[in-house]
């Protein structure tokens, strides 16, 4: 997890001759693999290592780790940086497995909004003859949709040409029963407004980042009024309004981070909101003790812990 690759002199050299900081690993790993010809040997195409060696092929028993952790999740990987490193180990390794990030792992509840990038990575990774991924988000149906976006990644993994609107409306039609549509137009309208915005959309950025755009406090607050409508339709279970509680999750998390900035305007806590946050951050730390996140990092931050830090 950083760019401290070896600057030796033996190492350097090797680096120099394949171009890419990766020869010296793959050098490596292949003296490894050569050692134990039954087993796969994994190692990770990472930060500096990330490019393909222009000299040494990696064995057909090591496996290539590719990870796409810098880049944008507003737009598709295609055309960017990474998919040219990807275009270039897949000419000298069959045995590659992508591992990628579908969450923003320093607020873990916010809303993420890269629903149309999903997919259209996926078709982009079995382009390159990809056979093996990791979608790496939360192990625990409480981040920020999770359940909807575990079920998407699923499906592409079988088969990425599945069509992206059939299985939003099959999965939040079941999943949130009559409020399916409210769900959609939510999620449909954090998209529009990320993309309206320009701003990239990237994996430890805080709240605060999109204040201008999707997660602009007037925005925040017609979803969360969304949200409530959703609850008292016609025909709406128990378990549905349960799970709209959940989906509202993100919306008050990222409510309550906003407020803490004079950049939110009238919506800052001190500008007499101080009722609105307070109920806020009581209802957010409720349900979440309730039903999970137990982090709201991917390290650290109990809810009991944010709201101490909150308050």
């Amino acid at each position: 997890d950083n760019y401290n690759y070896c600057e030796c002199e033996k190492c350097a050299h090797i680096d120099e001759e394949e171009g890419a900081h990766s020869g010296s690993i793959i050098r490596f790993v292949n003296e490894i693999a050569k050692r134990f010809p039954d087993k796969v040997i994994s190692t990770l195409a990472y930060q500096y290592s990330r490019t393909a060696p222009k000299v040494t092929k990696p064995l057909p028993n090591v496996n290539i780790m590719l990870c796409t952790i810098e880049e944008n999740r507003a737009k598709s990987l295609t055309g960017t940086g990474f998919e040219k490193d990807l275009a270039e180990w897949s000419k000298i390794s069959q045995n590659i497995l992508i591992w990628d990030y579908v969450i923003n792992f320093s607020h873990m509840v916010m809303p993420f909004p890269n629903w149309p990038t999903l997919q259209e990575d996926m078709l982009m990774f079995k382009e390159y003859g990809v056979q093996m991924l990791f979608e790496q988000g939360y192990n625990a149906p409480s981040s920020e949709m999770q359940p909807l976006r575990a079920y998407l990644l699923s499906k592409w993994s079988w088969d990425p040409t599945l069509d992206a609107n059939l299985l939003l409306k099959n999965f939040t039609d079941y999943f949130y029963g009559p409020a399916g549509a409210i769900v959609r137009e939510v999620l449909q309208t954090q998209v529009k407004e990320l993309q309206m915005s320009g701003k990239a959309l990237t994996l430890y950025e805080p709240p605060i980042t999109h204040i201008g755009g999707y997660l602009n406090p007037a925005s925040l607050k017609w979803a969360l009024q969304m949200y409530e409508r959703a609850k008292k339709l016609p025909g709406i279970t128990t378990s549905q309004i349960e799970r709209l509680d959940m989906a509202a999750q993100s919306i008050r998390y990222a409510l309550l981070e906003i407020g803490k900035s004079p950049l939110a305007g009238p919506d800052w806590y001190f500008n007499d909101n101080q009722d609105f946050y307070q109920k806020m951050l009581k209802d957010f730390v409720w349900m979440a003790t309730q039903n999970g996140p137990k982090l709201l990092h991917e390290t650290r931050l109990s809810p009991t812990e944010y709201y101490d830090n909150t308050l």
